[in-house]
This record gives structure tokens, sequence and C-alpha cells, in this order.
């Protein structure tokens, strides 16, 4: 808290010496009296309860039309991102570029190679341009080097032989 104080000892961001607005609320939205994120109505500061209901419009929406979290209808936050990051521009907001933190574009371009795989090969999904994964199996289930649904060594992708039986917990699926 600052030394300046108002007459009524809130300093200039609106607090009081224990650092509570004159709703009773801290900076860590705490509210005086409950000593939790709600106050004595049940309300958050923002004015959600515990269902995530509004106080004034009785809906998950609040009167800014936003959640409690602060996202709108469309799922964008207050700068226009939506959770993975994106604007609607296709610009992404730990890069401030067309490209996020892993070279992949909103259109799944590789900043890199310019094209739909990325050095190794593979696209966004994990697939090279045959729709075969990093270890050789298709959407499908079936190997590359065997066209059928068990690999060289004898298993599927889930590490079943074609018994039934399970080659143990190494299997990545």
């Amino acid at each position: 808290m600052t030394d300046n104080v108002d007459s009524h000892g809130f300093d200039s961001e609106g607090y009081d010496e224990d650092g509570f607005d004159a709703e009773g609320w801290n900076r860590h939205d705490i509210h005086r009296s409950t000593g939790t994120r709600y106050g004595p109505d049940r309300f958050t500061r923002n004015g959600f309860n515990t269902q995530h209901i509004h106080r004034e419009t009785g809906t998950i929406w609040g009167p800014d039309d936003r959640d409690q979290w602060g996202w709108d209808r469309d799922g964008r936050d207050r700068q226009g991102f939506n959770h993975d990051g994106w604007n609607v521009a296709g610009i992404h907001r730990e890069t401030g570029t067309r490209f996020g933190p892993d070279g992949w574009s909103l259109a799944m371009i590789h900043q890199q190679t310019g094209t739909r795989y990325g050095p190794g090969g593979y696209d966004y999904s994990g697939r090279d341009k045959d729709g075969f994964d990093r270890d050789g199996w298709n959407a499908d289930g079936i190997h590359r080097d065997t066209g059928t649904k068990y690999g060289p060594d004898g298993f599927d992708r889930t590490g079943t032989d074609r018994f039934g039986w399970w080659r143990g917990p190494e299997s990545k699926y």
C-alpha cells in the first residue's frame, strides 16, 4: 500500500491498509469476511456462483457477454485469442506471427518448409505423405512394412499378437 490514502483509507489502487477494496475483495479475489473466492452472497467478485451462473443474467454469461473465466461466446479472450492462442487473423499470441511456437500455422503449414510437412516429413498430426506415423502405422492400423495389421515383430499397434497375447507396457497405443 502507498502512503497516499484518501479520506476513506484507500490507496490510489482502491485498497485499504489490509489490502481489501471497498467491497471487501483483495487483489487475489478473496473476500475479507469469507476468506474464500465467494462473498457473503455466495457470488465471486465478478458475479458468478458455484454453478457458474451470473447473478444479473441468470445464465453462464455475464453482462459483458463473457463467462466467468473471461471467454466470449466464440471462445476468445479479451485480446481476441482463442484457447489455442490464435486470433481471427491467424496470428499466434506467443510468437506474434502466423506461426505458433511449434512452427505450425493455423492452416497447418510448417514455417521451415512452407508446406504441409515439417522438416522430418510429417504433417501436423504426425503422418507422412502416405498417411503413416513415425512408427509405421496408418489411421486404419495397417503397418507400412507388412501391409497388414501386424508389424514386422508380429504385434499390432496396440501391442497384441495374432493369438491375443499382449507384448506389455512398451506399446504406445
